[in-house]
């Protein structure tokens, strides 16, 4: 089911290291933003899921007001 819904998104937008490379200033900051952005990877699948108990709680509330 994850598949499909992925598959309904806009495309992919992909950016090779080289044109990352050639866009920053210096080394550092190239391997701050891998450190970035594998930060952010492993946090995602948790956020999502915090997000959908989130809005079920919510959503949850609002049928016993009702």
């Amino acid at each position: 089911i994850a598949d499909d819904a992925v598959n309904r998104l806009h495309p992919k937008v992909v950016i090779g290291e080289h044109e990352v490379r050639d866009l920053l200033n210096d080394q550092g900051d190239f391997e701050n933003l891998q450190q970035m952005v594998q930060m952010f990877t492993q946090l995602l699948p948790g956020l999502i899921v915090n997000v959908a108990m989130f809005h079920r709680g919510v959503a949850s509330q609002l049928k016993e007001r009702v």
